[in-house]
């Protein structure tokens, strides 16, 4: 952690997305977030985990 803070150091990031089952794709507010991660230019990957709950 240390290096990502200090050294700018670059990292992945896993985000994990829960909605109902039945409801398709992400929404606007997950392609805003994935586009805020990524400007920071310190982020190697993303990745998203969508579970369905039901």
């Amino acid at each position: 952690m240390d290096e990502i803070i200090e050294d700018n150091a670059p990292y992945d990031v896993l985000i994990v997305n829960s909605r109902p089952a039945g409801r398709g794709g992400y929404g606007t507010r997950m392609d805003e977030a994935v586009g805020n991660i990524r400007r920071g230019g310190q982020v190697n990957d993303v990745r998203i985990v969508d579970v369905q709950r039901p």
